[in-house]
């Protein structure tokens, strides 16, 4: 979830309704996660200051936060190197 919110703050959207950050992080497993466990990990992540959430009317809106940004760069970088280095060895 971090880097998919990192991806999309680094691509101008400043949040994202939690419904539509849960259908991603599916597509992206490539399986289904239960939007009560999604809502706990968010709640989870929000304890953490990893994202910040705001509740409005019936809809959850989820932004990345200063330390969940810095940890997705770190991650996304990190996949980055597997990947070059992965490339490397299949040349």
């Amino acid at each position: 979830m971090l880097t998919i919110l990192t991806k999309a703050f680094i691509g101008g959207v400043k949040e994202a309704k939690s419904t539509d950050v849960n259908a991603l992080v599916n597509m992206n497993l490539k399986k289904d996660i239960h939007p009560n466990n999604f809502r706990t990990s968010c709640k989870t992540l929000e304890e953490r200051e990893l994202i910040q959430r705001r509740k409005e009317e019936f809809d959850w809106f989820i932004n990345i936060a200063p330390d969940g940004f810095e940890k997705a760069l770190e991650w996304i970088k990190g996949f980055e190197v597997q990947r070059n280095e992965s490339v490397r060895l299949d040349s």
